[in-house]
């Protein structure tokens, strides 16, 4: 609705690209000229992944005559799961939170799509928190020059990237940049009195003001739709 995951797509691809027209990227980084460097965008699940975030990233790449040329002469590759660029070691790859492969890796980048909506299954403790913390790792070996974004719609009170955005703003740490907008701040074509979106409010007023306003229900709401609640005691009164 608001473009956020083809957004994060776009920094991606540039920060490849940036790569791949420095000469020696390896050495410009401090690290052996032998050194493979990824750029991760990362999903809760690899069909995620690769359905929405890598989907764009690739769109990207492929729309762009700069990368047409390079792939065309067979410098750029483009595969289900990966771009590369073998001249200079670089991969920009998909990945999801039940990846263990990633762990280890030396990231430039890592994009997070979603990163609210991580949660933990399958006997795994992969939750949005875990998940940032371990794979967000791999880019310590490149300091300044590293960059994570995490973008994601809200899930509920309390949730991660909640935590997250109170973290930024308390530290006001030199390179955190934080916007918390709504679906019309991103998208102003968009408004309230569009009949779908209209209806949408009337269905569901809570889960509307989640995806459309940013406003968080109380984690109650996950398991129970506070308006059944409400139908409920008004017949029970009756």
């Amino acid at each position: 609705r608001s473009s956020k995951s083809s957004l994060v797509a776009l920094i991606l691809a540039y920060e490849f690209y940036k790569l791949v027209i420095n000469p020696n990227p390896q050495i410009y980084l401090g690290i052996p000229s032998s050194s493979m460097i990824y750029l991760t965008a990362m999903a809760s699940s690899e069909r995620q992944s690769l359905g929405t975030i890598f989907a764009y990233v690739k769109n990207h790449i492929s729309g762009a005559t700069f990368f047409k040329n390079l792939v065309q002469r067979g410098e750029v590759i483009v595969t289900d799961k990966e771009i590369s660029y073998p001249k200079k070691n670089l991969i920009l790859a998909s990945g999801h939170s039940k990846a263990d492969t990633l762990v280890g890796r030396t990231a430039i980048m890592v994009a997070f799509d979603e990163l609210a909506m991580f949660s933990a299954d399958e006997g795994r403790t992969s939750n949005a928190a875990d998940v940032y913390a371990r794979i967000g790792r791999s880019t310590a070996t490149f300091k300044d020059h590293s960059l994570r974004v995490a973008m994601s719609s809200v899930k509920e009170t309390g949730d991660f990237m909640e935590t997250l955005v109170e973290e930024g703003w308390d530290k006001q740490s030199r390179g955190t940049l934080i916007f918390d907008l709504t679906t019309f701040d991103m998208n102003p074509m968009k408004t309230p009195d569009e009949p779908v979106i209209a209806g949408e409010y009337a269905r569901d007023p809570v889960a509307a003001q989640r995806d459309y306003e940013n406003i968080r229900p109380s984690s109650a709401y996950s398991y129970i739709n506070p308006l059944i609640i409400e139908m409920a005691t008004r017949y029970t009164d009756k």
